[in-house]
């Protein structure tokens, strides 16, 4: 194979490996009872905890997390 092709290939398929991982992110819930009767005003918490490993930095984060269901018995948490 020519070494420009190579090198063009090896930095394509690295590319994601360098990309920054996002500031946050989202968990949906959606908490039923049986047949289908939501949970209200039911709050959900608990911790999220990431390492990315020593070939990114080896940067241990760790969040906490709530949120409270809606009329639906849905509800969105920030990461």
């Amino acid at each position: 194979m020519n070494n420009a092709l190579i090198l063009s290939l090896a930095i394509a398929l690295a590319s994601p490996a360098f990309a920054a991982s996002p500031p946050r992110g989202e968990a949906h819930f959606v908490l039923l009872q049986s047949r289908d009767t939501p949970f209200v005003g039911v709050t959900v918490s608990g911790t999220c905890k990431s390492d990315d490993g020593s070939f990114f930095g080896g940067q241990k984060v760790e969040s906490t997390w709530s949120c409270t269901t809606d009329a639906q018995g849905v509800c969105t948490a920030e990461i």
